[in-house]
C-alpha cells in the first residue's frame, strides 16, 4: 500500500472516506508532477497536435493553455500510475485513464 494511501487508511477514522481518497488522488498527482518526465518530443508531439486543431480542422478546435497543461499533467499521473518515470509518445495511456468501448456509440 502507498504512503497516500495508508496515511488515507489511518485518516478514515477522522474524516469521511470520500475526503481521503480525494486527497490520497491530489497527493499522487503532486508527486506525478515531480516524478514523471516529458520529453521535448512528447511537448513538441503535443505542441503540433494543438496547433492542427486549431489551425487546420474545421471547426477549429481551441485549446486554451490551462487545457493544454492539464493534458500533460493527465500524462504525467497515467505514467506514474503505470511506474514509469517518463511520459513516452509511444505508450498507451494508462489502463486506469482509459474507458472502455461502448457499442452503438
Amino acid at each position: 500500500m502507498s504512503i497516500c494511501c495508508a496515511q488515507a487508511t489511518r485518516a478514515s477514522t477522522y474524516a469521511g472516506a470520500h475526503h481521503n481518497g480525494l486527497a490520497c488522488l491530489r497527493n499522487t498527482a503532486k508527486a506525478a508532477y515531480g516524478a514523471v518526465e516529458i520529453p521535448e518530443g512528447v511537448i513538441d508531439l503535443l505542441t503540433g497536435l494543438r496547433d492542427y486543431l486549431q489551425d487546420k480542422c474545421e471547426p477549429p478546435v481551441y485549446v486554451s493553455d490551462r487545457r493544454f497543461m492539464k493534458s500533460i499533467q493527465m500524462l504525467q499521473v497515467a505514467a506514474f500510475a503505470d511506474g514509469r518515470d517518463s511520459v513516452s509518445a509511444l505508450s498507451p495511456p494508462s489502463k486506469h485513464c482509459r474507458r472502455p468501448l461502448q457499442h452503438g456509440m
